[in-house]
Order: structure tokens, then sequence, then C-alpha cells
């Protein structure tokens, strides 16, 4: 293997945001009220008059609507489960990579002096990279720029094993070379994760059965009454919402925080503070 061969290709920038509404939650919330309100009183404006509205027809709207609510409701259960499961994933990647970075590190301890200098001060590097890459507080320029250097630190690492590889070949340095593809396996499936969201499609479902009821609700109200549209759009628009939020590593209120990680650098703080002295 050459030395400045590298075990992972990776495209090392934030994945773009491919939607870039749905990755908003407050820009959901606003626009979901706003469009529902309006296919809300498009309804209105569309029943028939007075002699056309008989109990049979009322029976005939209410079906209509409540078939429709149900699909809805059955639809935003299940895409809610979707993006719950995706920012559970993302938790427990940020916990599995901490664990992998620990594993890395404490190999790099048993190798000779030259990568165990450099392992030092790049492990270091590399976990405040990787804090500031996944703290969604921090803008998204910066965790691009936190993501790019993070590859180049670990091409560092690789490429000084890689120098020390056939001057001391043993089981330990296979053993770091092994932890230091498990750490970079972690980072690169969580780069992966981010591209995960709620699929476009059941986006684009879920707005076409919130506006039909919202329509049909509409067309089947004797007067006009404002809260008979509004608290329907805001209980849909919370919905949509929260499931944008916990889908998206970009924006909104519920965040996940790589406490493990710094709970890592802590604990390598206090392992060299102890080695020193």
């Amino acid at each position: 293997m050459a030395a400045d061969s590298f075990p992972l290709r990776w495209n090392d920038g934030l994945p773009g945001v491919t939607m870039p509404l749905f990755d908003y939650p407050v820009a959901v919330f606003i626009t979901t009220i706003l469009v529902l309100l309006i296919a809300h009183e498009a309804g209105y404006r569309a029943r028939p008059g007075i002699q056309g509205r008989d109990a049979v027809w009322m029976d005939q709207i209410r079906e209509i609507r409540n078939f429709i609510g149900l699909l809805l409701s059955l639809l935003i259960g299940f895409a809610m489960s979707m993006a719950l499961t995706i920012y559970n994933q993302r938790e427990q990647l940020i916990v599995e990579e901490a664990g992998a970075i620990q594993s890395a590190y404490l190999s790099s301890t048993l190798q000779d002096d030259a990568v165990r200098l450099q392992s030092a001060s790049l492990f270091d590097q590399y976990l405040k990279t990787r804090i500031a890459a996944l703290d969604e507080d921090t803008p998204l320029a910066d965790r691009t720029e936190s993501i790019s250097q993070s590859m180049r630190i670990q091409r560092l690492m690789w490429k000084g094993l890689m120098q020390q590889a056939p001057l001391h070949p043993s089981p330990i340095v296979a053993g770091y070379a092994e932890a230091l593809k498990q750490m970079f396996g972690h980072e690169a499936a969580q780069n992966a994760l981010s591209h995960n969201r709620v699929p476009l499609d059941i986006w684009i479902l879920l707005s076409l059965l919130s506006i039909m009821i919202s329509i049909v609700s509409g067309y089947g109200e004797q007067r006009r009454m404002l809260i008979s549209g509004l608290i329907p759009a805001l209980m849909i628009a919370t919905a949509l919402c929260l499931m944008a939020d916990l889908s998206s590593p970009v924006s909104g209120f519920i965040h996940v925080r790589p406490e493990s990680l710094r709970a890592m650098q802590a604990n390598l703080e206090l392992i060299r503070t102890r080695q020193g002295a």
C-alpha cells in the first residue's frame, strides 16, 4: 500500500440542502398556515347556494372530509416515525463515533514516538473539527469548513501511519490502522446520514392531502367562521413543523448535540494530563 493511500473517499462538504423549505421548520409552519387558510377560503367561496345544501349534501361532505382526514393522520404518523428514526440515528452515530475516536486515540499511544507525538496533536484538532461540524448551532458555512478540515486531518493521520508501518510491522500497528478505519467510517456514516430526510414524495402527498381537507372543510361550512379554518391549519402546521425539525440537521429547535464528543475531548485531556504527570 502506498504511503499516501487513503482507505476512504468521501465528499468532504456538508450535503447540500436539497429541500430548502422542508429543512426550515419555521418556514414550514408559516407557509402551511397561509396555504391552508387560502385553501379553506377558496373552498368556502366555491360552496353552492343555500338551496343546494340539504342534509344529504352535508353528510356527503362530512364523509369526504373524514376520509381525507383519516388518510392524512395515518400519513403524518408514518412520516413522523420516519423523522424520529432519522433523529435517533444521528444521536446514536455521535455516541458511536466518540467511542471509535477513543479507541483510535488509545491505540495511537501504543505506537512509536513519531506516530504518538503527531497523533496527540491531530486527535485534539480532529475532535474540535468534529464538534464544530456536528453542532447545529454552528453556522452552515463553518460546519462545511470543519468537515473539510477533519478530512484533511484524517489524511495526515493515515499518511503518518503508512510511513511508519513498513518500519515497524506488528499487530499493534495493524490494530491502530483498523481503529483509524473505524473512526473514519463513523464520520463517513454521519455525513451520509445528514443527507437523510423525509422523502420529498411524502411531503408532496402530505401537502396535497392537507390542502384537500382544507378545501373540503371550507366547502362544507354553513357560514364563515375563522376558527373552523384556523384550528385545523394550526394542528397540521404544528405536526409538519415538528416533522421537519426532527429530520433536518440544518435548522430548527430540536438539535442533536455532540455531547459525547465533548465528553471524549475532556477525557483525552485527562488522559494526557495523567500521562504527563
